[in-house]
């Protein structure tokens, strides 16, 4: 008998890429995640996607006393997060680092 590798793996990293953009996608009914849900999706700690959510960085709701994360919210801070890091690269790359720009 022989074993692939796919069959040990999640079944979110076996999808195809296509399934993540399809209307239907399995993963289109959750509209909110726990922290903890929400944590594990980024791959970080708890404590730091509560530090998110307290700063107004990563919206959440609350529902009774309950806290919860949009799936939209995640999304669209995983993306003000590429935003920033390609404008940060453009700024290094047209003037320089700042240690360069202060000294004098």
């Amino acid at each position: 008998m022989t074993t692939t590798i796919s069959s040990h793996l999640p079944p979110l990293l076996t999808m195809p890429e296509s399934s993540f953009n399809s209307e239907d996608s399995s993963l289109d009914h959750v509209l909110l995640l726990t922290p903890e849900e929400a944590a594990r999706r980024l791959s970080i700690g708890r404590t730091t996607i509560y530090a998110l959510m307290t700063s107004g960085d990563l919206p959440s709701v609350t529902i009774g006393r309950c806290r919860r994360v949009p799936v939209s919210a995640l999304r669209s801070f995983v993306v003000r997060l590429g935003d920033e890091a390609s404008h940060d690269r453009h700024r290094w790359w047209c003037c320089g680092t700042a240690s360069e720009s202060t000294a004098g």
